[in-house]
């Protein structure tokens, strides 16, 4: 599941004053195993994470929330994780990104 463990990476940095930066989570998303055909989409958050360091505006903006959306829902219909692990994964990211003054909202996955 390669968005849990990019989503985990970018979690594990935290800036000076202690807000937790979910770069951890990015990193988790573009580590984990995908298929060939989400690639394409997930593999752009490594490049967003190196990018942004530990600049949770940049982490926790509008671009780098869409990608791990469309990384999760790519990965979704695919087969290649479940439902349950990419949402439990985008929950913790959106609200990471809350707790560090730096909301992206929800990011719910279709069931479809």
């Amino acid at each position: 599941m390669k968005l849990s463990v990019d989503v985990s990476a970018v979690a594990a940095f935290a800036v000076a004053s202690a807000a937790v930066v979910p770069k951890s989570n990015l990193f988790a998303v573009t580590r984990r195993q995908t298929s060939n055909a989400c690639s394409f989409y997930c593999d752009p958050l490594s490049s967003i994470a190196d990018a942004c360091g530990k600049d949770v505006s940049c982490l926790c903006s509008a671009l780098t929330a869409s990608v791990m959306y469309t990384c999760a829902t790519c990965d979704l219909k695919d087969g290649y994780a479940t439902y349950s692990d990419l949402q439990n994964t985008l929950n913790s990211y959106s609200s990471e990104c809350a707790q560090s003054g730096s909301p992206v909202g929800t990011l719910p996955l279709s069931t479809c």
